[in-house]
């Protein structure tokens, strides 16, 4: 099971890795964007040019990041298989699966004393 500081860190990676999925599903759109005010290319040409690229943008932004999501299994619950990023103040709170309600987080652990003996001064 992971800790709290692990499934953070987990989920920090899927948004960096989310991120540049997003910035690489779309650059093409603003490239075409840039280059037809560049260029000066009639609208009505562009248009319908757009919205296809648009749409293929989107589409192509939820599949990339559904496979990011099954990528790390770290984000999953292992008894029902959900995942876990869409609910992470709820996960962290209560260190269970929204969906099932098992256990996914370890409990929190006290602090630890040291151990060097150097605490009474």
């Amino acid at each position: 099971m992971l800790t709290v500081l692990d499934y953070q860190s987990a989920i920090s990676q899927y948004r960096r890795r989310f991120l540049i999925a997003w910035l690489a599903c779309f650059a093409p759109v603003f490239v075409f964007w840039a280059a037809s005010r560049y260029l000066e290319i009639e609208q009505s040409r562009t248009g319908s040019v757009a919205i296809v690229l648009m749409l293929a943008a989107v589409l192509a932004l939820g599949v990339v990041s559904r496979f990011l999501l099954l990528k790390d299994a770290r984000l999953k619950c292992h008894a029902c298989g959900r995942s876990l990023a869409a609910d992470q103040s709820l996960v962290v709170a209560s260190r269970n699966c929204p969906r099932c309600g098992s256990q996914v987080l370890l409990d929190r652990v006290d602090k630890a004393e040291p151990s060097d003996g150097a605490e009474s001064r």
